[in-house]
């Protein structure tokens, strides 16, 4: 769970694969972060959607940073860049 993951000394690196190709050697989000469904939810859809209209991408990550310190137990901010590739496939995907 995230407090948990705030007393680790490690950072959790990032799932082989890329994020979304589960066919091709990828992976599912909410399957590789093993968070409880509400968090997950309260991330993706409140936060992070929230975010990506207005805002430039290192400033996603700096707020996501601040307002969410366990995050930065995920090397390199995988799970923002993920969280980020998703909503922006899942974007391009609904006006096609």
């Amino acid at each position: 769970t995230a407090a948990i993951l705030l007393h680790s000394c490690e950072t959790i690196p990032k799932p082989n694969g890329e994020v979304t190709h589960i066919g091709h050697g990828g992976y599912n989000l909410r399957d590789a972060l093993h968070w409880k469904e509400a968090l997950y939810i309260k991330y993706s859809r409140t936060h992070f959607h929230g975010l990506m209209h207005c805002l430039t991408i290192s400033r996603i990550l700096c707020i996501a940073a601040n307002d969410y310190p366990f995050l930065t137990k995920y090397e390199n901010n995988w799970v923002v860049a993920d969280f980020l590739h998703v909503y922006l496939k899942n974007k391009s995907a609904s006006t096609k």
